[in-house]
């Protein structure tokens, strides 16, 4: 289901992340602790896939299907205790080896959460989130009969292979470099 609505986040791609060429897969984590259980409702989206945690426990994936004018993104809503967590974003961009029906225009990340407060917390674009390439996954070409799109890309990533979307789990223990700085970790 597409849905339209002002976000107070922008994307990360375009204002903190150095420019990324795909195919990549970039890791986008955001650390924080609150003093207080609350309930927050986060809009997500991502150029191409993305997979979203909340410390370690898979929270979706998205976005669905869409196009450049008229983006779909997913709405959570979580009960967050109090103490300190984690959020963890894996998004793809497969660029010339995505599948026909996959919408690109750049690389780019969108947490955008509610209520407006939390947008100096969780909001990308806004908040302090990290970012790191992903450099377990390669990337190859599937031989299609329809084209080099009509299948998408194979990803091969942590000693295991399989289509992108069905991908693993999060950041895995690793070092996430500060997104304002390089991002490189």
């Amino acid at each position: 289901m597409v849905r339209r609505a002002p976000l107070v986040a922008v994307r990360l791609g375009e204002t903190r992340c150095e420019p990324v060429a795909p195919p990549v897969v970039i890791l986008y984590r955001r650390q924080w602790s609150q003093a207080v259980q609350q309930t927050i409702r986060l809009h997500v989206t991502a150029d191409e896939r993305y997979e979203l945690w909340l410390d370690g426990i898979r929270l979706g994936e998205g976005p669905e299907r869409c196009t450049p004018d008229r983006w779909a993104y997913e709405t959570y809503e979580i009960e967050v205790p109090a103490g300190r967590h984690e959020l963890v974003a894996r998004v793809w961009s497969l660029g010339p080896l995505a599948p026909w029906a996959q919408t690109s225009v750049q690389h780019g990340f969108l947490c955008a959460p509610q209520p407006v407060e939390w947008a100096a917390v969780l909001g990308s674009g806004v908040a302090s989130w990290e970012w790191r390439r992903d450099t377990a996954w390669s990337f190859r070409p599937v031989t299609d009969p329809l084209g080099p799109r009509g299948m998408g890309g194979v990803g091969i990533g942590a000693g295991r292979v399989g289509r992108v979307a069905a991908a693993g789990g999060p950041v895995d223990g690793k070092r996430v470099g500060p997104a304002g700085h390089g991002g490189r970790a």
